[in-house]
């Protein structure tokens, strides 16, 4: 690559690094792994398995699906996790925007 076009590419990379939504969803992004939001999404992971296996056994799985459903709004609903889902889809646009605008996809005039 030469070097004028990777200095672009750097430029843009900042420049996707300065936009403030970007910022919030990797705040939002870091907030969330340093939680208590990981250990609540490995327990509903580890709920759906044993839920799975319970089903797979012929038995009743009411008491986890109960626990999982509580678990799961809990996650879900929490207004960190609506704020980062939202970001998340938004800056994944932002990302295809430029992606299909440097491949030509997008035509300006």
């Amino acid at each position: 690559m030469n070097k004028e076009l990777a200095d672009k590419c750097k430029e843009l990379n900042q420049t996707l690094k300065a936009d403030p939504m970007v910022k919030e969803y990797y705040d939002l992004k870091d907030k969330l792994n340093d939680t208590s939001y990981e250990q609540l999404e490995e327990r509903i992971k580890e709920l759906q398995k044993k839920l799975v296996n319970k089903i797979d056994q012929g038995e009743d799985g009411t008491e986890i699906k109960e626990e999982l459903k509580v678990l799961h709004d809990q996650y879900f609903n929490s207004p960190l996790v609506v704020n980062y889902s939202y970001l998340m889809e938004q800056v994944n646009l932002l990302y295809q925007y430029v992606n299909d605008y440097i491949n030509g996809a997008i035509q300006l005039n």
